[in-house]
């Protein structure tokens, strides 16, 4: 038999619990989750975010933009001019989620493997269509829910 250790801060992260437990056979150990921006501006998204042009005006806020021929003037940012000096409008988001692509390298390490299934995991909870890319090649095409999350995790674990 094998042994391996578990340590575990679910559900809360208050308390980190730990056991010993023995087994018969292998062990597929998922990448880590941690809590991150479901908007993918920020720096270490590994992917691209795609409105497939349903950026609207039903939707939440989802941030400031440059000005763009053709935008509806009614959504110019008129204090952001003043700090940046750019004509700027605010962008929400269409009542029909975006789909996110999270791309990987079959090289990548633990710590990026970790940082994609968190935007996979936070991007899936919030409603949006992911597929994965691993080195340029679908390996999961696009799909919402627990059950396609969990594939794209598995797929991520096996790397």
């Amino acid at each position: 038999k094998k042994r391996i250790r578990v340590k575990s801060r679910y559900p809360f992260g208050l308390v980190e619990r730990t056991g010993v437990y023995e087994f018969d056979g292998e062990v597929l150990v998922f990448p880590a989750v941690r809590r991150v921006d479901v908007f993918p501006g920020g720096s270490g998204f590994p992917g691209t975010y795609d409105f497939e042009g349903k950026e609207g005006t039903g939707g939440d806020f989802i941030g400031i933009r440059e000005f763009r021929k053709g935008d509806n003037p009614k959504r110019i940012y008129w204090r952001g001019i003043f700090s940046s000096g750019k004509l700027l409008v605010k962008q929400f988001s269409a009542l029909e989620t975006g789909k996110v692509t999270v791309e990987v390298s079959s090289s990548s390490s633990e710590d990026d493997i970790d940082l994609a299934a968190s935007y996979v995991a936070a991007f899936i909870d919030n409603g949006y269509k992911v597929r994965l890319l691993v080195d340029g090649k679908e390996r999961i095409g696009f799909g919402t829910g627990l059950f396609h999350r969990r594939k794209i995790l598995r797929e991520l674990a096996l790397l």
